[in-house]
Formats: structure tokens, sequence, C-alpha cells
């Protein structure tokens, strides 16, 4: 295929959003739980964004169906992430095929503002919380 797609002069693009599906199934949200579960008092490992009780992850619904989001101003969130992108990860593939981030900020289809609630938390890795009301249109930019 790659031949095929040098030779017709094309680019494959992948559009990525930050929406990940609530399955176990699913290896993103599966390893991500995993990470989650090594949070320490002095490493916050949050991979997701968490509910207004900051304690559970935030589940909303999207195009995936019942998802979760990266929280990507933790560090460990942000790191997980890019990991998923390395290029070992993309074997057989050149540089005709790209990326686009898409998603500037995360929908929501059963919240009635269509977006994350205001008041889910986002944690640093220290452990520092904050609202998402804070970062809201920042979001898209911390990807």
């Amino acid at each position: 295929m790659n031949a095929k797609v040098e030779q017709s002069d094309r680019f494959m693009t992948t559009i990525l959003d930050p929406h990940i599906k609530v399955s176990s199934d699913y290896f993103v949200y599966a390893n991500g739980q995993k990470l989650q579960k090594k949070s320490t008092e002095a490493n916050k490992n949050n991979i997701f964004v968490k509910d207004s009780s900051g304690k559970a992850d935030f589940e909303g619904d999207c195009w995936p169906g019942n998802s979760v989001w990266i929280d990507y101003f933790n560090e460990n969130g942000s790191a997980y992430y890019s990991s998923l992108y390395a290029l070992n990860n993309f074997k057989g593939s050149n540089n005709r095929y790209y990326a686009w981030n898409d998603m500037n900020e995360p929908s929501v289809f059963s919240e009635d503002s269509k977006t994350m609630p205001t008041t889910a938390k986002h944690f640093y890795a220290n452990g520092d919380m904050f609202e998402h009301r804070e970062v809201h249109n920042a979001y898209g930019a911390a990807q």
C-alpha cells in the first residue's frame, strides 16, 4: 500500500481526538487505567480528567460512546498520550502518513453544554488540582 500511495503522490492522514472509549478491550483506556493505579502521594499519576469529586474519571458520551478524556495538564497523562505516537508504534509507515489532532475542546453529547463540565478536575503530577473552567479554552492547546 505504501508504494501505491507514494506513486499516486497522495498522503494519508488519521484524525485523532481526545475521546477515549471506556472499555477494558481498548488498549488506550486499559493501559491508562493501569498507570493511574500506580499513583502515589508524591506523584499523582492521573491519566484521565476527573469528575467534580476529583476521585473518579469523568465519563461522558461522545463519538466512541461512553468516553474519558486525557488530562494533558498532568505530566503523566501527557507523557502517556505522547507515547502512543512513538515512531516504533507505526511500523511499516513512511513519510506519507500524518496525524491531525482534532477537537480543540472535549465534546460531550450527554451534557447540557455539550462540553466537559466546568467542575471537572485536572491534577498536576504534584497533586495540585484545578477545575476545567480554568483551562477550557486551553485544553486543545495542551494536546
